[in-house]
């Protein structure tokens, strides 16, 4: 996963040790766009109780995804302005 240096996620996700990744239909546009910033969320309002996420695992996963990876990180690479995270 590529993050922006300033990304709230980024922080949590160097806290915690762990992400998940959500592969998402396309019918799920919305959700997309609201993690990728275009909606003007940030932070926990991005999670919304409605969207169902599940704490099964390591960190938050949509129920209804087409897949998900629950991941613990295992390296951290500077790359110009973004953190590539890899889990």
């Amino acid at each position: 996963v590529c993050l922006n240096n300033a990304s709230s996620t980024l922080a949590r996700i160097r806290a915690n040790g762990v992400l998940s990744v959500n592969v998402l239909s396309d019918a799920q546009r919305e959700v997309a766009e609201i993690f990728a910033g275009g909606r003007g969320l940030e932070g926990e309002a991005r999670f919304r109780p409605k969207d169902g996420w599940s704490m099964a695992g390591l960190a938050p996963v949509l129920p209804d995804a087409l897949s998900s990876f629950d991941c613990r990180v295992t390296d951290l690479s500077a790359v110009g302005s973004h953190v590539v995270v890899f889990g």
